[in-house]
C-alpha cells in the first residue's frame, strides 16, 4: 500500500518557504508531480495553498487510492472543459469508471470519429502545455449562477439543495467545475490519453506521469460494463440518473412509484437468474453466492429460493459458519486479532468432502460450531439432497476457487451480489 508522506519526511523546517505555495515548495525539490493534494489541519487542501511548516501536514501520493481518484476527477474536469469549449450546448455525462477509464455518455449523433478525435487532441494539449487548476472558495449563490450560465443545470439544482453558504469551485481555463474532492493543481499529471468509442458512448483512458505504460491502458471488463449499462437503462426508465433528479422526485411525491418500479426491476432480475439456474439443473446443483459484507447476500438467497420454488426446486442452505476450524488455529492479523474473514479460517478439506458427498446423493453428518467454546460441537444433524433439492452456499468467499476446489466447475453456479452502481451526484 502506498503511504502518505509527512512534511518532515520531505523537508527540513528551514527548507520550507511559507511565502510559497505547497506546489512551488515541492517543485523546488522536483517532486511536485509525485503528490496531488495535501492534508493540513485534518482536511484536504489544494497544493496551491500556502501553509506554515507543520509536523502534521502530509502529502497524498498520486499513485495512492485517493490520489488516483483525485486524478480521475481531474480528467473529468479536463473532459468537461474540452467539450464545453468545442460546443457549449453539449451535455456529456460520465457514467462510471472502469479499469482506468472514464465511460461517458452523450447523444449518439454527437459521437462521431471527428468529434472524438477533436476531444482527444484538445485534452492532450492540456497536459502537454500544462494549465493551472484554480480553486476558489466562492459563495454558493454565485456558483449556482455560473452553473446555469454553463448549461450545467443539474449541478445548479443540486447546489440549491445544499444548506451551505460557500463551496470550493475549481476552474480550468474558463470552465468552472464542482467536485466532492480537492483536485490536482495542474493538468500535467498525465503522459498519455486516449478517447475511444465504446458501447453507446466513449471511454477516456489515461496514463499517469512516471507510471509504466500498458500495452492497452483501457482493458474493457465486459461483464462489469454490462452491469453498468443495465443500471443506466434502469435509471433511464425511472428517469433518475442523478441525485438532483431524485431530489426532484421526492419533492413531487413520486418516490413511492419509483420504489415500486425498482422493486419490480429487482424481481425481474431474480426471475432471470432463477430461470438460468433451472436450465442448467440438475448438472449444476451447487449455487455459490458471494459479495462483500452487508451487500445483501442472505436476503438475496432467500428471495432466490422463492423464485426457484416456482419451478419446483427446493433450496437447501449450507452455512459456512459450521465449518470454522478451532479458534486457536484461526489465522491472525498483524495486531494479534483473529482473522475470521480469512478463507483459511475454514476447514476447507472437510467442507469439500461434505459438498461432494451431498452432490452425489449421500448422507452427511452436518457439524455444528460452538462459537462460545471456539470449536466444533459434538452435536451433528443428518443432511441429504433429495431429487429436486439444490444446495445454496453464501459468503464473502463464495467465488474463491479455494472454497470449492474439489467440485468440478460444471457443477457450480456462481453469483456475485454487490451494490456497485451508485447514483451519481451530477453528470461529472
Amino acid at each position: 500500500m502506498i503511504q502518505n508522506k509527512m512534511i518532515s519526511n520531505l523537508f527540513l523546517p528551514d527548507e520550507w518557504d511559507e511565502n510559497l505555495s505547497a506546489y512551488d515548495n515541492l517543485k523546488m525539490k522536483n517532486i511536485a508531480l509525485d503528490y496531488v493534494v495535501m492534508v493540513y489541519n485534518n482536511s484536504y487542501h489544494s497544493l496551491w495553498n500556502k501553509v506554515p511548516y507543520n509536523q502534521n501536514t502530509k502529502f497524498i501520493p498520486k499513485n495512492s487510492l485517493i490520489g488516483i481518484k483525485i486524478l480521475e476527477k481531474t480528467v473529468a474536469l479536463m473532459l468537461a472543459s474540452t467539450i464545453k469549449k468545442i460546443d457549449a450546448k453539449m451535455l456529456p455525462s460520465i457514467s462510471h469508471v472502469v479499469n482506468g477509464g472514464l465511460y461517458c455518455l452523450m447523444k449518439l449523433q454527437n459521437i462521431t470519429p471527428k468529434f472524438l478525435s477533436e476531444v482527444e487532441n484538445k485534452m492532450k494539449e492540456l497536459y502537454k502545455s500544462p494549465q493551472k487548476i484554480i480553486v476558489e472558495y466562492k459563495d454558493s449563490k454565485d456558483v449556482i449562477k455560473i452553473m446555469e450560465t454553463q448549461n450545467d443545470k443539474l449541478t445548479a439544482v443540486l447546489l440549491e439543495k445544499y444548506k451551505i453558504e460557500k463551496i470550493n469551485a475549481f476552474k480550468l481555463n474558463d470552465y468552472t467545475f464542482i467536485c466532492d474532492y480537492v483536485l490536482a493543481p495542474t493538468s500535467e499529471y498525465f503522459h498519455s490519453l486516449k478517447v475511444k468509442p465504446y458501447g453507446d458512448g466513449f471511454v477516456v483512458s489515461f496514463e499517469i506521469t512516471g507510471n509504466k505504460p500498458r500495452a492497452d491502458f483501457y482493458l474493457g471488463q465486459k461483464k462489469l460494463f454490462e452491469i453498468f449499462s443495465e443500471y443506466s437503462n434502469w435509471t433511464s426508465v425511472i428517469k433518475i440518473n442523478f441525485l438532483a433528479k431524485l431530489n426532484q422526485s421526492l419533492k413531487s411525491r413520486k418516490i413511492r412509484e419509483i420504489i415500486q418500479i425498482s422493486e419490480t426491476f429487482h424481481e425481474k432480475k431474480l426471475a432471470e437468474i432463477a430461470s438460468s439456474i433451472v436450465e442448467k439443473y440438475p448438472q449444476r446443483r451447487l449455487i455459490l453466492i458471494a459479495g462483500p459484507s452487508s451487500s445483501g447476500k442472505t436476503t438475496f438467497s432467500k428471495r432466490l429460493s422463492i423464485h426457484l420454488k416456482t419451478y419446483g426446486l427446493h433450496s437447501i442452505p449450507l452455512s459456512l459458519d459450521n465449518y470454522f476450524i478451532n479458534r486457536v488455529k484461526t489465522p491472525k492479523h498483524k495486531n494479534g486479532d483473529y482473522d475470521f474473514e480469512s478463507i483459511n479460517a475454514l476447514d476447507l478439506p472437510f467442507l469439500n468432502t461434505h459438498l461432494l458427498e451431498l452432490l452425489h446423493g449421500k448422507d452427511i453428518e452436518l457439524p455444528q460450531y460452538d462459537f462460545k467454546r471456539g470449536c466444533r460441537s459434538e452435536k451433528t444433524s443428518k443432511m441429504k439432497l433429495k431429487s429436486l433439492d439444490i444446495l445454496i452456499v453464501e459468503g464473502i468467499h463464495g467465488l474463491n476457487e479455494m472454497l470449492t476446489s474439489s467440485i468440478p466447475a460444471h457443477m457450480k453456479y456462481k453469483i456475485y451480489v454487490s451494490a456497485i452502481t451508485p447514483l451519481n451526484m451530477d453528470p461529472y
